[in-house]
């Protein structure tokens, strides 16, 4: 399983929404273009201030993140100049990269 959406697939992991495992997610793949530190925590402070507050578990999300980006499971197709998921059209979840529509 892929995830498409950082602060929708953290918050529903975080929360076992959906039955969604974290342990059966392959990656996520972002719409960011995050390349310091720095930048990883602007994300990780405004996804737990807005979605994951929202999901009542912005702990375990945030945990959940951190340890998918130190696993190297968090793409980020805009740092090579790539297109992103078109969630609107994929949703948040698909099962392989074939079923994303890119936009």
């Amino acid at each position: 399983m892929i995830g498409l959406s950082i602060s929708e697939c953290f918050a529903a992991m975080a929360t076992a929404e959906k039955g969604i495992n974290p342990a059966v997610v392959e990656k996520v793949i972002a719409h960011t273009a995050a390349s310091t530190p720095d930048d990883w925590e602007w994300i990780i402070q405004c996804n737990r201030a807005k979605r994951w507050s929202r999901s009542g578990r912005p702990m375990v999300a945030e945990e959940l993140f951190r340890r998918f980006l130190a696993e190297g499971r968090i793409e980020q197709p805009r740092l090579a100049g790539k297109h992103i998921p078109n969630i609107d059209r994929s949703g948040i979840w698909v099962g392989s990269e074939s079923e994303i529509v890119w936009k």
